[in-house]
């Protein structure tokens, strides 16, 4: 019987301390997360803004939660810019999620492709959107021409379309 509460007692240490400071390592400091739920009842979920900026007061402008997987938070303007613009690929692609692989059979799509396949499918992305005008106004004459078209065959037409029924038509 003592037996069996020792190795339950141990299990259940085992584990605490796997979810607590295990996972921890390596990452920014942050609040303390709860197993499997992870910081998710520490945060004012009505205003989680408020929560973060306490949080960033209390273990500087990089910090991480848990929700309940680990998020790395910057809160630090200067910081967010040298990090994400100056620095892009290191922080570039997506995580690894269980949902995704077990899914979709892995990171795929220009949402949540990861590393090469990313930079491949935004690069050809980029260029299919500029070869249709995307970021040039060559389209937007032509648009204008077809509305100003549109409008004017609109007013000269003093009764509506044959093949749409008028309201009469339909018992309305």
């Amino acid at each position: 019987m003592y037996v069996i509460v020792a190795i339950v007692i141990v299990a259940i240490a085992y584990f605490l301390y796997r979810e607590l400071y295990g996972k921890r390592k390596g990452l920014p400091p942050g609040p303390t997360p709860w197993p499997i739920v992870g910081n998710i009842l520490q945060l004012d979920l009505k205003h989680p803004e408020k929560s973060l900026v306490q949080w960033g007061k209390q273990y500087g402008p990089v910090f991480t939660i848990w929700i309940p997987l680990p998020f790395v938070i910057v809160i630090d303007y200067d910081l967010m810019k040298e990090s994400f613009l100056k620095q892009g690929d290191v922080f570039a692609g997506r995580p690894k999620t269980f949902i995704m692989q077990e899914l979709a059979r892995g990171n795929y799509g220009l949402v949540f492709s990861r590393d090469e396949l990313w930079r491949e499918q935004r690069r050809f992305a980029l260029h299919v959107l500029r070869d249709f005008g995307v970021g040039s106004n060559v389209l937007e004459p032509r648009i204008l021409d077809q509305a100003r078209e549109l409008i004017s065959i609109l007013h000269s037409t003093k009764t509506p379309p044959s093949s749409v029924p008028s309201p009469r038509e339909k018992g309305g």
